[in-house]
């Protein structure tokens, strides 16, 4: 979505880059401050079930395109943990930080190969959101289901948070979609506008 909002506006490659970088920077910050927002509100129990994390790789992935949203939902769960770890209540918790590392990265992956397709059908945003979260879940749980007794994880507990987990689901599945069709919504204006 915002590559081709770029490209339409003729930017440097510099003022692209620059572009990008301060977004990317925005996602990471969104990454690190929602999840401690819902812990604050629901407690330790308010990250399985809202799953803060996965909205701004979900945008980043819609925005910014597969290979950003491959490489930010790796680093994000890792600069959360390095972030919070300050305060000694590191975030994700280190048995469960590959698991997210590669959850997040699958889910960014996803949703990045539908960036192009929303701009010219706003309509993909919805099936961006729900596939990436489907297929993103699906492979947190045959990582867990494979390493899962290595790091004492085991495979009946993880059930158990993905079935709170649906809430989260839910209401990002309902809720994203929109944001991101009115972000494209106002990157089409701005075009137009021009």
């Amino acid at each position: 979505m915002l590559e081709n909002y770029l490209v339409s506006k003729n930017y440097s490659l510099k003022l692209k880059i620059t572009v990008k970088t301060i977004v990317s920077l925005i996602i990471i910050v969104l990454a690190l401050v929602l999840p401690q927002i819902t812990h604050a509100f629901f407690e330790s129990r308010g990250g399985i079930l809202l799953l803060p994390m996965y909205l701004p790789i979900i945008l980043c992935g819609c925005l910014l395109g597969f290979r950003y949203g491959l490489v930010l939902g790796a680093i994000s769960p890792l600069i959360s943990f390095g972030f919070t770890s300050f305060f000694q209540n590191p975030m994700p918790a280190l048995n469960r930080l590959p698991f997210m590392m590669f959850e997040l990265m699958v889910i960014g992956f996803v949703s990045g190969l539908f960036s192009n397709k929303i701009n010219k059908n706003k309509n993909y945003a919805f099936v961006a959101v729900i596939t990436s979260l489907l297929i993103g879940r699906l492979a947190f749980l045959i990582s867990i289901a494979i390493f899962g007794n290595l790091v004492n994880l085991p495979l009946t507990l993880i059930v158990s948070q993905i079935e709170t987990g649906l809430v989260g689901l839910t209401i990002q599945s309902l809720a994203l979609p929109f944001i991101i069709v009115f972000i494209n919504y106002l990157l089409n204006k701005s075009k137009e506008n021009e």
